[in-house]
Order: structure tokens, then C-alpha cells, then sequence
């Protein structure tokens, strides 16, 4: 029995890992590439290794990001890596999204870190991280419009790069609701490009039906 207990003692060592991972995601909007590739190593070892990330993303049970990265050195005890990434796989589901934003779309994601040296394990950590959707855009200038007069609205949360609003304008009556004519009319004004929360319409006194989108290239985000 000592013997076995010996065995499995030994066993045990052989395998435990030799890097432990901490894994800190803290932006509810955003799960980027470089988030990804951050994380906190501790080395028991007692010599400098040289080793790599392997990571794969899951959601729902699919792969969504799977990737690995260039050599790095760990030190012993504490290590703050921001490794770099090369070409990663991404799911045809998240792809266009993600190229464009550079941010995961919302959902819950589950993000498995290996460490390697060579094709030898070092350490294994995985968490689970879910993005938020993208905040609503709410007019702030209510009431009817008139010459002169800007039109206002939140920001989109988060203020991705390459983030542009784009504001259409329809004229009101009283035997359509707004939703109708905004479906079966175009615009009478469209104003894109947008960098800025307000826009001064070329308007006169009367009722007007606003949309405000934000956009990055041909994706519309909110």
C-alpha cells in the first residue's frame, strides 16, 4: 500500500500544473482579441520558460475563436503577459462582427487558456465571460422640430473604433402611424458620417419621425 501511495504521489507531482492562470475580463460591452491574449501566469519553476498560448472560445457549445500565440518568456512567480496573437479562427457566425468591432458579439462565452512549451502542458484555466449588447440610442430632444433647432441623442455604449451615426428623417401625418410610414416611405433626410450626438436638420416648424442608427461600414450595431 505505501508503495502505491508512493506511486500515486508521484503521479500527481508529475502532472500538477507547473504554471497557474488568472483570467480577468472586466468590460461588460467588449471581449477583444487582446483581452483574450491577457492574462496573469504564476510559475513554480524554478528556471525562465519558454512557452505559448493556446485558446479556444466557446458559446453555446460551439467553437468561436480558437488561436495561439507567439513564443513568450515565463519568469518565475509572476508573470502579466499581453501575448501576441496570430491569425486566429474565427466562427462564420462572428467573423463579420467581430472584424469590424473587434469585440465579440454579445452572448456568453467560455475561454479555455493552455500554456505550452513545445506541445508539453504547463497550465490549464477556463471562465466564463458575457458581453452585453450594445447600449440603445434614445432622442433626447423631444417634441416637434423647428428650424434651427438640434436633435439630440445618447451615445452608444461602447464607443467602438470607427463608430458613425446616421440619422433618417420622415415627415408625420395624422392617418399614418409612425412605424408604417417609416417602413413604406424613404426618407426625406438622411444625414450619415455622423461623429458626433447632434445634428442641426435642415427642417421646417412641423412633425417630424427621427431613426437614429450607429453603424461601423455596412454593420449596424444599435
Amino acid at each position: 500500500m505505501r508503495k502505491c501511495a508512493f506511486l500515486f504521489f508521484l503521479l500527481t507531482a508529475l502532472f500538477a500544473d507547473v504554471v497557474d492562470i488568472e483570467q480577468h475580463y472586466h468590460d461588460p460591452f467588449r471581449l477583444t482579441e487582446g483581452d483574450i491574449l491577457s492574462v496573469r501566469l504564476i510559475s513554480s519553476a524554478e528556471d525562465v520558460l519558454d512557452a505559448h498560448l493556446n485558446i479556444e472560445v466557446w458559446q453555446s457549445g460551439a467553437p468561436a475563436i480558437r488561436m495561439d500565440s507567439r513564443n513568450f518568456e515565463i519568469y518565475p512567480g509572476f508573470n502579466d503577459i499581453q501575448a501576441e496573437g496570430l491569425s486566429p479562427w474565427l466562427s462564420p457566425a462572428i467573423s463579420r462582427y467581430f472584424r469590424l468591432t473587434g469585440s465579440l458579439p454579445s452572448g456568453e462565452y467560455r475561454i479555455c487558456v493552455n500554456v505550452l512549451s513545445g506541445d508539453s502542458p504547463l497550465g490549464k484555466s477556463c471562465a466564463t465571460h458575457r458581453v452585453q449588447s450594445p447600449s440603445d440610442i434614445d432622442l433626447i430632444t423631444e417634441g416637434e422640430l423647428f428650424p434651427g433647432q438640434p436633435l439630440v441623442w445618447s451615445p452608444v455604449i461602447p464607443n467602438f473604433e470607427d463608430l458613425e451615426y446616421r440619422v433618417k428623417i420622415w415627415q408625420a401625418d395624422d392617418k399614418h402611424p409612425p412605424e408604417e410610414i417609416a417602413l413604406s416611405r424613404p426618407p426625406f433626410m438622411i444625414e450619415e458620417g455622423l461623429l458626433a450626438t447632434s445634428l442641426i436638420p435642415d427642417v421646417e416648424d412641423g412633425e417630424y419621425i427621427c431613426l437614429v442608427e450607429a453603424y461601423i461600414g455596412d454593420l449596424v450595431v444599435s
